[in-house]
């Protein structure tokens, strides 16, 4: 009986670490230097999306270590960088974006 559920314990300790799962997944907000409100939802199964005021933009993540790298449909990648409790992505030409879970306050 021990060996069975030995066996039932390393197979959901498996189909966890096989879920696809970073401990990223979420959905995390920024406030542009113009003031409006950038939207970042990372999914389960490594898809997202970018939300501003005006467009919405499928993603797909990856987590490497301390960074969340964004692809997008037409190849582009931003790379955010985990520091303080938030995801920072710099937007060339536009500076950073300091992505925190509604409710939780960055530290920097």
């Amino acid at each position: 009986m021990r060996k069975i559920i030995a066996l039932l314990f390393a197979l959901a300790a498996m189909a966890a670490s096989c879920s696809g799962s970073s401990g990223a997944e979420g959905k995390y907000v920024a406030q542009g230097a113009d003031g409006k409100i950038v939207t970042l939802t990372l999914k389960a199964g490594f898809t997202g999306e970018w939300e501003t005021h005006t467009d919405a933009v499928s993603v797909r993540w990856e987590a490497r270590g301390s960074e969340i790298w964004l692809h997008s449909k037409g190849g582009g990648v931003l790379r955010g960088v985990w520091s303080d409790g938030a995801l920072r992505i710099a937007l060339p030409g536009e500076g950073e974006l300091v992505f925190v879970r509604p409710g939780a306050k960055s530290g920097g």
